[in-house]
């Protein structure tokens, strides 16, 4: 693997790049020929003003420094990140990733993905949230000592938020809300703040609560619509039929609707899932 002061220098060559447009007025054009050579180190503020100026991200410096592929652990974030938590087969994909990772190498976050991992599959098992508690609250007693939440932090709590029994998950919400509100324009944050909010409102359906669950889902629906968020739409809608099946016996419009737009986004996998949710919650 290529160490970082040849990744960046790689980059500036490729965007032909002198060193002088890149430094700028931040640092002598001396210190970066001495820091691209690896014979001084930087600050931060100069690291990510470089970065900048070469038009990539730090997280795409990266996956170029890992030879153009995601580190053990990167591949493990994009895996928790951008799969569904009700797939048995990724779910032992990541469970058994995290394994391998930490006896190699400790990792809090890694250990909590796991803790999450192991919740999640318990439940789809057994359907016990009394057994799948267990490894969750695991990851809720370390992220409760903090004053706020980080983007990391808010992942992992979203993933397991419907695990707890209500009245818990309403303060875990007002938690999450407040440290969502502090990554206003944060990349994903929306997205984010709409899967926070079909977690509750699933929450509240499995506690038959629908009138505040179809509260949840007006205000989600809204949102949705508003980010152009068509999957969360389509289960959005869902969700909303289920409620007004059981509040007024007229909610199968919505249901119809949400599964005709997963179809006609063939997200089958979520058609599939979500086709096992309105069997379970239906009255």
């Amino acid at each position: 693997m290529q160490n970082l002061y040849k990744t960046l220098r790689e980059v500036r060559l490729n965007q032909n790049f002198s060193q002088k447009y890149v430094i700028g007025n931040k640092i002598s054009q001396s210190n970066y020929s001495k820091f691209e050579q690896k014979q001084i180190e930087i600050n931060m503020s100069s690291f990510l003003y470089i970065v900048e100026k070469l038009e990539v991200s730090i997280e795409e410096i990266e996956f170029i420094h890992n030879n153009y592929q995601y580190s053990m652990r990167g591949k493990i974030l994009k895996l928790f990140y951008e799969e569904p938590f009700n797939n048995k087969e990724k779910l032992l994909e990541l469970i058994k990733q995290c394994t391998i990772f930490l006896e190699i190498k400790e990792d809090i976050f890694i250990k909590d993905i796991l803790f999450i991992c192991q919740s999640l599959l318990v439940l789809l098992e057994t359907d016990d949230y009394s057994l799948t508690s267990i490894s969750a609250n695991k990851v809720w007693d370390r992220l409760s000592k903090k004053d706020h939440l980080y983007i990391n932090d808010i992942y992992l709590l979203n993933c397991i938020l419907f695990i707890f029994p209500l009245e818990t998950a309403k303060e875990l919400k007002k938690f999450l809300e407040k440290s969502i509100e502090r990554y206003h324009g944060f990349k994903n944050v929306n997205v984010v703040n709409v899967n926070l909010r079909l977690n509750f409102a699933l929450l509240l359906i499995r506690d038959r609560d629908y009138k505040e669950a179809y509260k949840e889902l007006i205000h989600t629906e809204e949102l949705c619509k508003k980010f152009h968020y068509s999957v969360q739409l389509a289960i959005c809608f869902i969700r909303k039929g289920i409620c007004l099946n059981s509040l007024n016996g007229e909610g199968e419009e919505w249901i119809e609707k949400g599964k005709t737009i997963l179809s006609l986004l063939e997200e089958n996998v979520a058609l599939k899932l979500i086709k096992e949710e309105i069997k379970k919650y239906s009255n």
